[in-house]
């Protein structure tokens, strides 16, 4: 079972290519390759080992093994799909994206209306600045 839940379609993840993957990718070779690539790829820029952006197309969480089928964003025009890609490490598998890499939550300040990541620090401005800052703030 995955540490993990597995992601929600249209969640982004990151995915390690394998050799075949990027070779078929960067030559525009067949159709599927290894079960796992599909499409018509091409991208000059796919190296076995590389690590893509992507996003989740479908999730199959009722299989044995949970995998997802991805959309690859790679730099260039094209942009292939790999199905049923497991989480794990390694080239062919799908992980999280590293916690520093995701956009922290944005939050409204109700004195002054800006958008601010850490609300809390942002009240203790305000405060500093002798503005009146309520318990329900």
């Amino acid at each position: 079972m995955s540490p993990h839940p597995i992601p929600e379609v249209g969640a982004i993840v990151q995915y390690q290519l394998t050799d075949d993957e990027a070779t078929s990718i960067s030559t525009g070779g067949g159709q599927v390759v290894g079960d796992n690539i599909t499409g018509d790829q091409r991208s000059e820029s796919a190296t076995a080992g590389q690590v893509c952006t992507a996003i989740v197309v479908a999730n199959h969480a009722d299989a044995a093994r949970p995998t997802v089928s991805l959309r690859l964003l790679l730099n260039g025009d094209l942009d292939p799909c790999v199905t049923k890609a497991s989480e794990g490490e390694g080239p062919g598998h799908w992980s999280w994206l590293p916690r520093a890499a995701m956009q922290p939550t944005m939050l409204e300040c109700t004195i002054c209306g800006a958008w601010v990541g850490n609300l809390a620090s942002h009240l203790r401005w305000h405060q500093d600045q002798g503005h009146v800052v309520s318990a329900d703030e």
